[in-house]
């Protein structure tokens, strides 16, 4: 999933690139964030 960007649009990374790696990385933290967090209500559900 990570790169999607800067595969899809190579003119906007070339320009944005620092800006696009920094959401992509932020994207990356809150989707572990969410996933854990799911992981834990659901051990504790059981």
């Amino acid at each position: 999933m990570g790169g999607a960007y800067g595969v899809g649009h190579p003119a906007m990374a070339a320009r944005f690139g620092r800006s696009v790696r920094w959401v992509e990385r932020l994207t990356g933290a809150v989707l572990w964030l969410l996933a854990l967090g799911v992981a834990w209500h659901a051990l504790r559900a059981s």
